[in-house]
Order: structure tokens, then C-alpha cells, then sequence
């Protein structure tokens, strides 16, 4: 499954969770195999996620995909709090 389809089905299925917003940046967790944690800076409107295939390819892996769907899903809910869930 290439990273598409993989963010595709990652929030079809819940896995992203919007934890809130910390300083400047909105903060994700992401369930796959593992749990990952992504940023996004609204400041640079840069993406990071603390998976390995983002720290070694230097692109946007299926996790930050997949917060980036959620996000256009749930524009109006995203920014509510200023507190970390």
C-alpha cells in the first residue's frame, strides 16, 4: 500500500487524533503500527512527524498525510483549544 492510500485509510478509520495546540504549531497523534506524533508550525506551515521514513526520505510520510486530511476534514473544529488533550 503506498502512502496514500495508507493516509487514506488511516483516517477513514479514526486514527488521527487532534491533540491541540501548543505555542504555534497544531499537534497530532496518528496510530499505525505504531504511534507517531506530528506537528504541524502554522508559523512556516511546515509538517514533522517522528517516524523514521519521514526522518530518512525528508518528504511527507502517510502520517503527516493523514493529519492533513483530518485537518481538511475538521477545519472548523481544529483550532477550539489553546490546551493539549
Amino acid at each position: 500500500m503506498d502512502k496514500f492510500h495508507k493516509a487514506k485509510s488511516l483516517t477513514e478509520d479514526n486514527k488521527v487524533k487532534y491533540k491541540g495546540l501548543i505555542g504555534s504549531s497544531l499537534y497530532f497523534s496518528v496510530l499505525s503500527n505504531s504511534e507517531h506524533q506530528v506537528l504541524f508550525r502554522i508559523a512556516n506551515h511546515r509538517w514533522m512527524c517522528d517516524c523514521e521514513w519521514a526522518a530518512l526520505h525528508k518528504k511527507d510520510c502517510s502520517h503527516i498525510l493523514a493529519a492533513k486530511q483530518w485537518l481538511k476534514m475538521n477545519e472548523s473544529e481544529s483550532i477550539k483549544t489553546n490546551e493539549v488533550q
